[in-house]
């Protein structure tokens, strides 16, 4: 016997289910804005930009607007906006790198297929770019804010040069504060320099992170009180045993996991004296079985399990899931110490095991 399952079916076991304790989705989650091609958009044309007012990087008031951090960020900003309007894998190959550039091809490619729909935008309002007595080379840390119908959006948004190029390594959502109160970066501060020391401890701090989910969502432990933030959500409080596992609508068993992976670089920068923020990448990989005497199959049109995976019968299917995240260390003091900043993710992978 076979199982055949529409895009609903199959890509939204991981919209409607929650595996490992979170609510995970089929693709980039994108804040609301205005749709792609509407009237009045308001994006920012090829080339333009906007800052804080803050002062032009070393190299006076005569620099190029080309060399500017600023307008670097701004313009990969407007040139990525502008290809969500049709996904057009091209243009992120040229503009992305590392986790970023996974998220939005994973998109493209469901575009690509007739399994989604292009994003919405959201239409660039300002930069503000954190410096540093001693910047990092080739990387560049900012917030970007956003203007949409629906409200500011803020961003953080790591660029780095790939090969002498500047290219957008790493965005995610401050999803929780749209009126825009709290500040991450100064523009008109200069940072103390970023410490081997501050990027050992971020990079463990996120390990820390995820073995604690991996905790909860296996043994329904509560994470460590140092944490905090509502990207982490329930996670904070106590789950229930083996939430990690889980059945479809018809029977097939599901197992998630949480996870780094080595490829994946970690990005981190002293705010001030006291705050220190890490980026990076964790994944969550569902395999679902198919259930006994049973396949899953993969339609010709790939709607089924998404564009990655060839047509045919699977004995199991594994979706990787990434979420682009951000742990705020509010320093030395604080009660809860380590807050979770975005969860920006898509389907990245699909992958399948032959049916016998």
């Amino acid at each position: 016997m076979v199982r055949r399952m529409g895009r609903r079916g199959v890509l939204g076991v991981l919209v409607a289910a929650v595996v490992g304790g979170m609510l995970l989705a089929a693709c980039g989650d994108e804040p609301k804005a205005q749709s792609a091609g509407a009237a009045g958009s308001g994006l920012v044309a090829p080339g333009a930009f906007t800052t804080d007012g803050s002062p032009p990087p070393e190299g006076g008031p005569t620099a190029r607007p080309a060399e500017d951090p600023a307008a670097i960020i701004a313009g990969l900003w407007t040139r990525r906006q502008a290809g969500m309007l049709t996904e057009d894998a091209a243009v992120f190959r040229k503009l992305d790198a590392g986790p970023l550039a996974a998220h939005d091809l994973s998109i493209a490619r469901l575009v690509a297929c007739g399994c989604d729909v292009p994003r919405h935008q959201s239409p660039l309002q300002r930069v503000v770019l954190l410096r540093s007595r001693k910047p990092t080379p080739g990387v560049l840390l900012a917030e970007v804010f956003t203007d949409t119908p629906d409200g500011t959006f803020r961003f953080l948004v790591v660029a780095e040069k790939v090969k002498r190029v500047w290219r957008l390594a790493f965005v995610t959502e401050d999803t929780y504060d749209t009126a825009g109160v709290r500040t991450f970066i100064d523009g008109r501060a200069t940072a103390p320099a970023t410490t081997a020391s501050d990027r050992r401890a971020g990079a463990a701090i996120l390990r820390r992170e995820v073995a604690e989910l991996l905790r909860w969502s296996k043994t329904g432990q509560a994470m460590s009180t140092i944490f905090t933030g509502k990207a982490l959500g329930s996670h904070l409080d106590q789950g229930r045993p083996n939430a990690n596992r889980g059945t479809t609508d018809y029977g097939a068993p599901m197992v998630a996991t949480t996870e780094l992976h080595k490829q994946d670089p970690i990005f981190t920068f002293r705010l001030d004296r006291k705050r220190v923020i890490t980026c990076g990448a964790w994944h969550s990989p569902v395999t679902t079985f198919a259930p006994p005497g049973q396949v899953l199959v993969q339609p010709p049109n790939r709607h089924g399990w998404g564009p990655d995976l060839r047509p045919g019968s699977y004995a199991s299917v594994t979706l990787d899931q990434q979420t682009l995240t951000c742990i705020l260390d509010h320093g030395t003091g604080a009660t809860r110490r380590y807050e979770g900043i975005g969860d920006y993710h898509a389907t990245i992978t699909t992958t399948g095991r032959r049916g016998a």
